[in-house]
């Protein structure tokens, strides 16, 4: 497994779940890809969105491999009517369509952090180290689908064929 990189740390902020992803899965060349659909500039925001794609050997899967959508709501978020209806039309279309049998669905993951983040006072952004990032994630408590979860138990989730 090769090591991942934080592409541009000073325009991007580093999220907790994505410190994570990359501590625990290959990258993209061994066949695990993470694809953000919609994350907020600040990680203090409720709502983000993911895309996880994973294919090759590693997976049993052919280049094309198979995918699953997550909407990622952190603390106090909530999924709204909208959402649910959008990503729901989306499952439906493709679990009846050519792709199915490469579908994983739609998924929620809940975060609910137990320590507060560090805010810059002069930028009143989130400031966050790599390690920092996954040390929040790693203590936070976790919800999949409405139902608590441990941090090995979504790795399995992800993961495994």
């Amino acid at each position: 497994m090769s090591q991942h990189v934080f592409r541009n740390p000073d325009k991007y902020k580093i999220e907790p779940f994505r410190a994570w992803l990359r501590l625990v899965f290959p990258n993209a060349r061994d066949g695990f890809v993470v694809t953000d659909l919609d994350s907020n500039r600040g990680i203090d925001q409720l709502g983000k969105n993911a895309a996880i794609r994973r294919y090759g050997k590693n997976y049993k899967l052919d280049e094309l491999g198979d995918l699953m959508l997550i909407e990622i709501k952190e603390n106090n978020g909530k999924e709204t009517g909208g959402e649910r209806w959008v990503y729901g039309w989306i499952d439906s279309a493709i679990k009846t369509g050519d792709m199915k049998a490469r579908w994983r669905g739609y998924q929620l993951l809940k975060i609910e952090y137990v320590e507060d983040f560090p805010i810059c006072s002069e930028c009143r952004q989130t400031v966050l180290t790599e390690e920092k990032a996954l040390q929040l994630f790693l203590n936070a408590k976790l919800k999949w689908n409405y139902k608590d979860i441990s941090h090995e138990e979504l790795k399995h989730t992800l993961g495994d064929v």
